[in-house]
């Protein structure tokens, strides 16, 4: 803060002091960053650029206003000119988990490039209430795969948090991502990635501190390779805390299985699995489903009423009806 010569009894006030107490006053915006290190040794210095090799380094917070918070992987990281960071490992941003590589945190803009990541997670409040009568934060079931962009940590001129800037921390994602269902829990696993997936476009999402479940929604396209036509929707937190979407054929319904047959109904998608109940028409077979999943090769239903036309001429065949019955289809 201050300098004092002795011989000449001259006190000289830095910058730093001033800097400082404007800061205080609320007048100068400031930063709480924090680097620990509990290595033995701490960290290298390479002398030709001037880079610093930290060690040992658990986290860094960057801001505990918006809840952001760097744990680098292995506890390293790499520190350049003017505060700008390299590393791997995990963010926490509010209610909103990145997890990868390749993470560039730059000072003057405030903001994280998420250049390598591997997934995103997040939580959502519970829709019911524990003992107390909170409602406690649960983790969603699905991870975002795939997922890059920019977070930005809090405005350039408000490192300090101390200003009220509501929309951040903001992430812009600038890729396409992608939700899978190809967990073994999600109806033993039968919805292999290759083939089932739902891409997302990019898109924004702000407040990640405070957002709520009914505002997390992300457009893109449902594919499921010739179980429906691909279409665009937007996954949203389900019952079970999973992503995915509820959505609706138009009045001409969908060509399923690569249109052997025509299904007209509801569509729902969650890790309970591609759900309908709805009519699906099959040459001259019609039923009403009460509950049917559909898989990437059959779909097993109960209806609620089954009717086949008969036919006299070729292959001959009575007429069929029929209620409550379970029924396989092999397409």
């Amino acid at each position: 803060f201050l300098s004092y010569n002795s011989e000449k009894e001259l006190i000289t006030l830095h910058d730093r002091l001033f800097d400082n107490i404007q800061a205080k006053a609320g007048r100068k915006d400031y930063d709480i960053i924090r680097i620990r290190s509990v290595a033995p040794v701490n960290a290298y210095v390479n002398l030709a650029s001037f880079d610093l090799e930290l060690k040992g380094v658990e986290k860094i917070p960057l801001s505990e206003a918006r809840n952001v918070v760097i744990y680098p992987h292995q506890q390293q990281l790499m520190m350049t000119k003017n505060r700008d960071m390299y590393l791997h490992g995990k963010i926490e941003s509010g209610l909103f988990d990145f997890y990868g590589k390749e993470f560039f945190f730059e000072y003057d803009p405030f903001k994280i490039n998420l250049v390598n990541t591997d997934s995103m997670t997040f939580y959502v409040e519970s829709r019911e209430r524990n003992e107390r009568g909170e409602y406690p934060l649960v983790k969603v079931r699905t991870v975002l795969e795939a997922i890059n962009g920019d977070l930005l940590v809090d405005n350039p001129r408000n490192k300090s948090g101390n200003l009220p800037y509501p929309r951040y921390p903001i992430f812009n994602s600038n890729n396409e991502s992608f939700v899978y269902y190809d967990k073994e829990y999600v109806q033993s696993g039968s919805y292999n990635r290759e083939n089932f997936y739902f891409k997302l476009i990019p898109f924004t999402i702000d407040s990640l501190d405070n957002a709520t479940t009914d505002n997390i929604r992300f457009n893109g396209v449902f594919i499921s390779t010739g179980v429906f036509p691909d279409f665009y929707d937007y996954l949203t937190v389900q019952h079970d805390y999973s992503l995915g979407f509820n959505s609706h054929t138009p009045p001409e319904g969908y060509p399923v299985y690569g249109e052997k047959g025509q299904y007209y109904g509801p569509i729902d998608m969650s890790f309970d699995g591609l759900v309908t109940n709805g009519k699906l028409e099959f040459l001259n077979a019609t039923f009403n489903a009460e509950h049917m999943i559909m898989f990437l090769d059959s779909a097993r239903a109960i209806t609620k009423d089954f009717t086949l036309e008969p036919k006299t001429t070729g292959v001959e065949y009575p007429g069929v009806k029929g209620e409550s019955l379970s029924v396989l289809w092999l397409p």
